[in-house]
């Protein structure tokens, strides 16, 4: 397990500029937008995508640009020029130079999946909810690829918790995170026991469905999460290559990753236990995880157009139904990784 590099390499990815972007704007709500968002992908396929309050933007090449405009309503305006993707970093945990173009590459590779989900959710063949569902599981099995499966105590751990993904405590935590920030307390968890409790087996199908054809080659009910998991899996390895060069970095606070216990159990957990934190910190597979994650959520919102109440049962339902599949609780799990950072970092240092 290697510490992030710092000294950065001047041949790392930069951003795509040439030509610039087009910007096609469309308001109205989400379900306008995922109309947009359907003809979209049905004539170009270069573009990114991002939705906020203001509507939906989409930023097209100048060539696919003409594409869409030929395409008429709602992109019959012309689209305003724009110098560069703006991309949206600033709740990202991990930051540098190479930061901003590899954003913006995943939000141009993932620009057409996103609009053919919209396709999807607008023809009645996919709900919304199953859309940011399955790309959460197949996201949090790409970004665990980064975890050794060889006879390291983390390796072991792996292999003894396989078809699990050990990525899954991060939505966990971030269930719990949202959970005690929403002021909801006791009465929100016990809503969200309640209403999970009545689509557990539904639930636990699905993510054993996903399981079963993303992990072990099972068969491919789901390919929109299989184009998903290949996209982010191709990413991850680029993000950790620029971890490597030290094109990336974490945002720490004195060399340490140090979230607030206030938060939840498993964020006092991480606050409490030295030896995770300094892996948190310096790990690059891990440090790659975390980025990749930030574009999860930001396609989440900007992609999909799920809300932030949405992700949170989302997150909440994925992470109970990892803990029912997989036959332990996320506090064992967790124990277990403390258990094997120790041990591989003992191992190293003899």
């Amino acid at each position: 397990m290697s510490g992030a590099a710092t000294t950065p390499a001047p041949d790392g990815p930069a951003p795509r500029t040439a030509g610039g972007w087009r910007q096609f704007t469309v308001e109205g709500d989400r379900e306008a937008q995922d109309s947009a968002l359907a003809l979209l992908a049905a004539v170009a396929s270069d573009f990114a995508v991002l939705r906020d309050r203001a509507g939906l933007r989409v930023f097209c090449r100048p060539t696919a640009a003409a594409m869409v405009t030929a395409a008429g309503q709602p992109f019959h305006t012309a689209p305003a020029e724009v110098a560069a993707l703006p991309v949206p970093d600033e709740d990202l945990p991990v930051t540098g130079p190479a930061a901003s173009g590899l954003i913006e590459e995943f939000l141009t590779a993932s620009g057409p999946l996103v609009a053919s989900l919209a396709a999807d959710v607008r023809n009645g063949s996919l709900t919304r909810t199953d859309a940011g569902f399955d790309i959460m599981v197949a996201h949090l099995v790409a970004v665990a690829r980064y975890l050794p499966r060889d006879d390291s105590a983390m390796g072991t751990l792996v292999r003894r918790h396989h078809p699990i993904p050990l990525s899954f405590p991060s939505v966990s935590a971030h269930a719990d995170g949202m959970i005690a920030l929403s002021g909801g307390g006791a009465a929100l968890r016990a809503q969200l026991r309640k209403q999970y409790s009545a689509a557990a087996p539904v639930v636990e199908r699905r993510v054993r469905s996903l399981l079963a054809q993303l992990q072990d080659g099972g068969p491919a009910a789901f390919d929109h999460a299989q184009r998903w998991h290949d996209l982010v899996d191709g990413h991850r390895r680029k993000v950790q290559d620029a971890l490597e060069r030290g094109e990336l970095w974490a945002v720490t606070e004195d060399g340490e990753v140090l979230p607030d216990p206030g938060i939840g159990a498993l964020h006092a957990l991480t606050a409490a236990v030295p030896a995770l934190r300094d892996y948190l910190a310096t790990n690059v597979g891990y440090l790659s995880m975390r980025f990749m994650m930030g574009l999860l959520y930001l396609s989440l919102h900007a992609g999909i157009g799920l809300g932030m109440s949405e992700r949170m049962v989302l997150c909440n339902a994925i992470g109970r139904s990892m803990e029912a599949v997989g036959r332990r609780g996320v506090s064992e799990l967790m124990t277990g990784l403390i258990s094997a950072i120790s041990a591989d970092a003992a191992a190293v240092a003899r």
